[in-house]
């Protein structure tokens, strides 16, 4: 019966060695574990600190991202605007309504109905209204911009 103790010595030292690190972890170093976290969240921007690299590259990419699709947006509407001027359209609302199908046209509609182009038309129209002319003339509550606005007229 020794003999299989002693034969066996090396399958016993692996399960009491297994035995010793449960019982380490189980009532040890998961306390430990925990504790250490507990003190780490307590500090007043830890979490900032560990991830402003990853928030700063992302930041980077998002920005670089939407700065790309802007330009091409903004290509995508020199080309609508070079299409309508060279259109023929005789006066300003049949330029505006073609502006509108146009860019209802970029954004994936193949065939947007009037109605959609009368609306998107007619508030481009109360838009391009309010940047020519504000409702308000004392919109600005700082003098200075008021003064330039009065200078400008």
């Amino acid at each position: 019966m020794l003999d299989f103790f002693y034969n066996t010595w090396p399958i016993w030292f692996v399960v009491i060695e297994f035995a010793i690190i449960l019982g380490l972890y189980k009532f040890y170093i998961s306390h430990l574990n925990a504790r250490v976290w507990e003190e780490k969240a307590s500090e007043e921007g830890w979490l900032t600190k560990m991830l402003e690299p990853a928030i700063l590259e992302v930041a980077t990419l998002v920005s670089t991202t939407v700065m790309e699709e802007i330009e091409h947006k903004y290509r995508q509407s020199m080309g609508v605007l070079t299409r309508v001027s060279s259109s023929g359209a005789e006066n300003p609302q049949e330029m505006g309504l073609s502006v509108a199908e146009n860019i209802l046209k970029d954004m994936g509609w193949k065939s947007p109905s009037i109605l959609m182009v009368a609306r998107l038309a007619g508030s481009m129209m109360g838009l391009g209204k309010e940047l020519v002319e504000p409702q308000n003339e004392n919109m600005f509550d700082d003098p200075t911009l008021n003064e330039f606005n009065e200078m400008m007229k």
